[in-house]
């Protein structure tokens, strides 16, 4: 029995030291992981631990809603405002019954593809653009550019010539470029031209801002810009613009623009032909060096926006 009880004594004081051991610190090794549960609060002896947060949902957003585009033929029978001091008013097949001297700009018959462009402003809202012309008997007036929104109602018309400062100015075509139209411009009085001999080609831009029709000049071309992209190809020697620019006797001349070394050709003038009407007469003046030389290039107009060298004379050294 004393054998007996001191073993169960021994068993006792085993399972106490075991049982301290584990209230006793634990060595760096032995820390346990403690769980911390994503509360604003950390839970006391005795709480249980917060249900999972729900997740969260988003409504979706509506797409938003896209007007239909406005179309060519809408045009036919829209409304019309005051162009070129003649009441405003709404057309009827293309045309104003009550004013005979306005119309849709026609450019030979294909004004759906040519002289009307739809698309979208940033915003989301659907623009048009369509050209007209108008007179006053005869008298050809600049083209004007007349911007419609859904409906179609009218947003704001444009004279072209504000851009251009010519007088009669034809809009050759409309393209839509991005949030915005491209317009393509011929008939442009240049220096010393009359109206009826006008020779000067555009590109302009605008765009609906919401507010205005803002435009912009993307491109000019004349005689006096030909010219001097003509000289410039010869002064560098470039066979292709110089068989692009020159034609006939005068590219067999075109080598001989080019200069010594510190020597360049310096624009001064174009002025439209006294013996050509429709051709231009062009100086340049050689400048550095010491050599007093000038080149004369005449120009005609070959078709929108482009002009060939058609003779080239040389004076001086």
């Amino acid at each position: 029995m004393v054998r007996g009880n001191a073993a169960q004594a021994a068993a006792l004081v085993a399972v106490a030291a075991v049982t301290m051991a584990g209230c006793s610190a634990p060595t760096p090794s032995a820390r346990q992981a403690v769980t911390v549960w994503p509360t604003a609060t950390t839970p006391t002896i005795g709480q249980s631990p917060p249900a999972p947060a729900a997740p969260q949902t988003t409504q979706a957003r509506p797409a938003p809603v896209v007007a239909a585009p406005i179309t060519a033929d809408q045009m036919l029978d829209a409304p019309v405002p005051s162009l070129c001091d003649h009441p405003a008013g709404r057309l009827v097949g293309g045309t104003l019954p009550a004013v005979q001297h306005v119309e849709i700009n026609e450019q030979d018959g294909a004004w759906r593809t040519e002289q009307f462009a739809s698309w979208t402003a940033p915003d989301g809202s659907p623009v048009a653009a369509l050209a007209f012309n108008c007179n006053h008997g005869g008298v050809g007036w600049p083209d004007r550019i007349v911007f419609y929104g859904p409906g179609p109602v009218v947003l704001a018309a444009v004279d072209v010539s504000d851009l251009t400062h010519g007088s009669r100015e034809q809009i050759r075509r409309l393209r839509v470029d991005g949030d915005g139209v491209r317009v393509e411009v011929a008939g442009i009085r240049e220096q010393g031209e009359c109206e009826a001999c006008a020779s000067g080609d555009a590109v302009l831009r605008y765009r609906w801002t919401g507010t205005e029709a803002r435009g912009s000049v993307v491109t000019r071309y004349s005689a006096a810009e030909a010219a001097k992209k003509a000289v410039a190809a010869g002064y560098r020697g470039d066979s292709a613009e110089m068989d692009r620019l020159f034609t006939g006797s005068a590219r067999s001349q075109a080598q001989y623009l080019k200069v010594r070394p510190g020597e360049s050709w310096v624009f001064q003038h174009c002025q439209p032909s006294t013996t050509a009407p429709g051709d231009y007469e062009c100086v340049f003046d050689l400048q550095g060096g010491g050599r007093t030389s000038g080149a004369f290039p005449t120009l005609t107009k070959t078709g929108y926006a482009t002009w060939q060298v058609t003779q080239l004379q040389f004076e001086g050294e």
